[in-house]
């Protein structure tokens, strides 16, 4: 079987990462389709320890003075947190698994100005880690998850007053999707849910018996004394949710709706294991994954932090990670503040007349501070070119134009660019690009 090349690795590694750097799109283009997609969804069962124990804040002690420390380490955790997040792009080494749990954290989605203990998030962040792979595990888990809990008012529901929020998310959004399930449902999956709950002292999940309401109830067809923990069970015994979740992976790496006659393939190859890599596998091989090239709208995270790691950027100083952070708020992709619990929005919605300004300021200011880093005039120029030089030594092309485009662009450029010769050329081209409808594309 032929070798992918650049123009397919660009593809798979853009669909399932972020932003591939030139060395990973050179290993990756000699490779055939069938050792680029094993090679892809093996990085998904990689080795990482989420954020280290001592960056973790403790659980304030009881007493005086614990209501203002968890004030101060959850305002305190809203700043860092996001940046952390950023900070494990950039210098990943294994963009396809991060990828995956940036899938899942927009899947099951929490909001970091919603909850009252932040920290609660970095559990979660290492809740998703370790059960990425295993979807049957990861939705038990989540249904133990504090930030969840919180987040969709579950631990304020008693047996007297079931509260439907996380219900009805988990039936609309988590598992079965819209259309595949009553009001009844949502209901008697509340009841379901009740003694679901927090212990505050410790921060950690409880199961509260004198807040379940312990009644016969009717679920989707099944009846039964359901209590928290036989919801997962349940919910997975449905077809559906093998199905909706199959879809919204298709969607995430496709770019478009899954055929029903697809929905019913993957559903059932994902109901046989749970197995998330093995249908990401499935996926990757469907000749509709590899006919999708540029069908996608590039969402700001991919625009921007992808663009970073194609220059090579692998960490950045506080100042200026506060200026990227601030970046993507304004483009409408912050970590962990979706604008509401069906995640960030995707394909045109990122397209409009003000975000597409937007997008070419960000970036603006980006090729910018690359160019400068403190210097100035031909110096800067020389720098950068010279920099450009050995970032895409393994790339093909003669001029700097063809390199660029190579990394950059997942379809031809339709504006003609400068071919970067001469001193200061890498910066005219880069400035050029930003015009370049093609960059928007994925």
């Amino acid at each position: 079987m032929a070798q992918i090349g650049f123009e397919g690795a660009l593809h798979l590694l853009g669909r399932i990462g972020i932003g591939p750097r030139p060395d990973e799109l050179a290993r990756f283009a000699a490779l055939d389709r069938d050792a680029a997609i094993a090679t892809v969804v093996a990085e998904l069962d990689g080795d990482d320890d989420g954020v280290p124990a001592a960056a973790r804040p403790s659980v304030p002690p009881e007493g005086a003075g614990r209501r203002e420390a968890i004030r101060l380490t959850t305002r305190a955790t809203r700043r860092t947190l996001p940046i952390w997040q950023v900070e494990r792009w950039l210098g990943t080494d294994q963009p396809a698994r991060e990828g995956l749990i940036r899938f899942w954290h927009n899947h099951f989605t929490t909001h970091i100005g919603q909850i009252h203990w932040a920290p609660w998030l970095y559990q979660q962040d290492d809740l998703f880690r370790r059960e990425a792979l295993h979807f049957d595990r990861l939705l038990a888990g989540v249904l133990r998850d504090p930030a969840m809990l919180v987040y969709l008012d579950q631990v304020h529901s008693h047996r007297r007053r079931p509260n439907e929020n996380l219900a009805r998310e988990l039936l609309e959004l988590f598992t079965l999707g819209h259309g595949h399930y009553g009001e009844s449902d949502v209901r008697e999956l509340a009841r379901a849910l009740t003694g679901a709950s927090m212990d505050r002292p410790s921060f950690r999940y409880l199961y509260r018996p004198l807040f379940h309401d312990p009644g016969v109830k009717q679920i989707l067809g099944r009846s039964g004394r359901f209590g928290p923990d036989e919801v997962a069970p349940l919910l997975l015994e449905q077809p559906q949710t093998a199905r909706h979740v199959a879809s919204r992976l298709y969607r995430w790496l496709v770019g478009a709706e899954a055929p029903l006659a697809e929905q019913e393939a993957l559903g059932a190859v994902f109901r046989a294991t749970w197995r998330t890599d093995l249908l990401i596998a499935e996926i990757l091989a469907r000749p509709a994954f590899w006919a999708s090239r540029g069908g996608r709208i590039r969402t700001p995270v991919d625009l921007v932090v992808g663009t970073l790691r194609t220059a090579g950027v692998r960490s950045l100083d506080q100042r200026a990670m506060g200026r990227l952070q601030r970046a993507l708020q304004a483009l409408g992709e912050a970590p962990f503040n979706p604008p509401s619990v069906e995640g960030f929005p995707e394909g045109p919605a990122w397209i409009d007349t003000l975000r597409l300004r937007r997008r070419h300021d960000v970036l603006a200011g980006i090729i910018g501070n690359i160019a400068l880093r403190g210097r100035r005039g031909r110096v800067a120029a020389v720098v950068l070119d010279a920099a450009f030089d050995q970032a895409m030594a393994a790339v093909p092309g003669a001029t700097r134009r063809e390199k660029l485009c190579a990394i950059a662009l997942v379809t031809p450029p339709v504006t003609p660019l400068p071919d970067g010769a001469g001193p200061g050329g890498t910066l005219q081209l880069l400035r050029a690009l930003l015009d370049e409808p093609a960059l928007q594309l994925g």
